[in-house]
């Protein structure tokens, strides 16, 4: 049952794997360990699938579980998950707190692969706010690790982070062959869970010189498996893109539709990444648009984006939504308010490391 949960969760059959950790927690009665194994497993099930109150209570239950039992590694992978969660919701410190005492338990024990997945995790945090230097100095050690003992199920996680990291510092043919990379590495394992994503950030790269036609092709069938698997935030930023990707080709109406769906679903699950990125890319297009009330609209937008973006310190989405603001403030005619806007966003810029 345990092997079956497993590979059920690789190929995105949540139904599936929940009836089986089901089983499995009727199976751990009396069984301490046990239980705390089924409560972690369950715990990224739930992640996977946006129920981030049910999952982080999966954690502490796993957590609690596993200490009363002695079972060290169980624990760090309680906290393991629970970092990832508040990584999905933008609670960065409480999510990089999690990581440090997963690592440091993993590298106690003298367990490689925990501590090398704890780095992947740590990497994750820190490029989701635009901190590429700090994801790169994490990635360091699994890279090194990867070229003397090659294990394609953490490649397939850490091509992808690293093709995001190529994409955002301008570097378009290396993320292109990192997230490809990735993509096979997922098809070639089974991963279909993870395969949406990848060809999700394909498309993104895809969309970044301009290919839009390629790009909508990797799209639509991102969040075709996506939706499968039912991975909800992984949904939600695919429909992001999409959206924006149909808008570029000419269907405005069509993607401004995919955006708001996108919007509302980043705030049903508490996503202030996707939500901040989603009202961004929502007033970009109303303000190409050009109708009577999008001015205003993207405004209202933009304003909500960058305060999304700095109470979350998504600093790179900050510098885009204050842009986007600024360029929406004026066609209002407050050229003031734009021009402060602007050099807000220019200086916070200045402050990145590695944001072309």
């Amino acid at each position: 049952l345990l092997g079956r949960e497993s590979a059920e969760g690789l190929l995105g059959d949540h139904d599936a794997q929940a009836a089986d950790q089901e089983a499995l927690r009727s199976l751990a009665t009396g069984d301490p360990t046990l239980t705390a194994e089924v409560n972690w497993r369950t715990a990224k099930r739930l992640l996977r699938m946006g129920n981030y109150a049910e999952a982080i209570e999966a954690t502490e239950a796993a957590e609690s579980v596993a200490t009363t039992a002695g079972d060290e590694r169980i624990a760090a992978e309680a906290l393991l998950v629970r970092g990832e969660i508040y990584e999905r919701t933008g609670e960065f410190v409480k999510g990089l707190n999690a990581v440090t005492a997963a690592t440091e338990i993993f590298h106690r024990l003298g367990n490689r692969d925990g501590e090398m997945r704890s780095l992947v995790v740590r990497g994750r945090n820190c490029l989701t706010r635009s901190r590429y230097r700090a994801a790169r100095d994490a990635y360091e050690p699994v890279l090194e690790q990867l070229e003397r003992e090659p294990d394609p199920f953490l490649e397939r996680i850490i091509r992808n982070h690293l093709a995001v990291i190529e994409l955002c510092c301008g570097d378009f043919e290396s993320a292109m062959e990192s997230s490809q990379r990735s993509l096979t590495l997922c098809e070639e394992l089974g991963d279909r869970a993870r395969v949406g994503d990848n060809l999700s950030v394909c498309g993104i790269i895809l969309m970044a010189v301009g290919a839009f036609e390629e790009a909508k092709t990797y799209l639509d069938r991102g969040l075709a498996i996506l939706e499968e698997t039912k991975s909800r935030w992984s949904i939600c930023d695919c429909k992001l893109y999409t959206g924006v990707c149909a808008a570029m080709l000419g269907d405005v109406e069509g993607g401004l539709e995919l955006l708001e769906a996108s919007i509302a679903e980043a705030r049903e699950l508490g996503a202030r990444y996707v939500l901040a990125n989603a009202l961004t890319e929502h007033a970009g297009v109303l303000l190409r648009r050009g109708e009577k009330g999008d001015d205003r609209a993207a405004e209202a937008a933009t304003r909500e984006a960058h305060e999304v973006a700095r109470d979350a310190a998504l600093v790179g989405i900050e510098v885009l939504a204050l842009s986007r603001h600024a360029e929406a403030t004026v066609r209002l005619g407050n050229t003031m308010s734009a021009v402060a806007l602007s050099t807000r966003a220019v200086d916070l810029l200045a402050e990145q490391d590695g944001i072309e």
